[in-house]
């Protein structure tokens, strides 16, 4: 994954997660372990398959660099629909 952002101040990371595997990759080559980080217990997850549209979250603090974020999270689409 590359990224190339002009506001590094206000971007902290670019990621992808799978589902199944409960995994994450960010933009900076960090992949997470199968198992080590759990996808389905953040609040975001739960909002967007409940919303069925990309969603900004509220500021909470990250659990990698301990800072206050926001978040903008979509689903992937299968064939045009939202696949929950």
């Amino acid at each position: 994954m590359y990224t190339d952002f002009t506001d590094s101040e206000n971007i902290l990371v670019v990621w992808a997660a799978d589902v199944d595997s409960s995994q994450c990759i960010e933009d900076g080559g960090y992949i997470s372990e199968i198992g080590e980080w759990d996808i389905m217990s953040r609040s975001w997850y739960s909002q967007v398959l409940t919303e069925k549209r990309t969603i900004v979250t509220e500021a909470y603090g990250n659990s990698s660099a301990g800072e206050m974020v926001a978040g903008i999270v979509s689903s992937p689409l299968q064939t045009g629909r939202w696949k929950v």
